[in-house]
C-alpha cells in the first residue's frame, strides 16, 4: 500500500499505513525559524553579511577582525574551502571581543562549524554584537596543503 494513495475496502475506513494520513509537510524537514521572541526582535532590520577570506599555509592559523557598524543579529554561518572542508582539516573559533565572550572553548572543526550557501548552519538562539563591537575569527589549518576559502557571518542590522 502507498502512503500517498487512499485505499478503501469495503467496510473498512480510509487508514494511512503508520497510522494516520500525513500531508507531505509532515514528511518534509521544515525549514529552521527563530522563535517568536527572536522574530521581534528582527523586525525592521535588514540582512547583512560579513565575510572573512583566508589564504593559509600548511599548519598556519589566521586571525581576522571585523568591527560591527551596528546592532548585528548573528543568524548563520557560512564557509567554503578549496581543499580539506570535508575532512575536517580546518578549525575556526568566532569570539565577541567586546564582551569577551568565546562561542566555543576551543576550535571547531570546519564541517561542523559551518554550512554553505545551499544549507547554511543556522544558530538556535539569536546572538546580538553590539554596535562597535570587534568580531574576531581564527582560522587554523590542520593540513599539510595550503589552503583558502571563507567563512560568512550571516545577520541583520538595524
Amino acid at each position: 500500500m502507498s502512503v500517498w494513495q487512499k485505499v478503501q475496502n469495503a467496510g473498512l475506513p480510509l487508514r494511512h499505513a503508520l497510522g494516520l494520513w500525513l500531508t507531505h509537510r509532515k514528511l518534509a524537514s521544515a525549514a529552521y525559524l527563530p522563535s517568536a521572541q527572536n522574530r521581534q526582535a528582527l523586525a525592521g532590520t535588514l540582512p547583512y553579511w560579513y565575510v572573512i577570506p583566508y589564504n593559509l599555509a600548511a599548519r598556519q592559523t589566521f586571525e581576522y577582525r571585523v568591527v560591527t557598524s551596528k546592532n548585528f543579529y548573528l543568524l548563520a554561518i557560512m564557509g567554503d574551502s578549496n581543499v580539506g572542508a570535508a575532512a575536517g582539516n580546518f578549525r575556526a573559533q568566532i569570539f565577541d571581543a567586546k564582551r569577551k565572550l568565546r562561542f566555543s572553548d576551543r576550535g571547531v572543526n570546519f564541517a561542523n562549524l559551518v554550512g554553505n550557501a545551499q544549507g547554511p548552519a543556522f544558530e538556535r538562539a539569536l546572538y546580538r554584537f553590539e554596535p562597535l563591537s570587534p568580531i574576531l575569527v581564527r582560522v587554523q589549518n590542520v593540513d599539510a596543503a595550503p589552503n583558502s576559502g571563507q567563512i560568512v557571518l550571516y545577520g541583520r542590522v538595524d
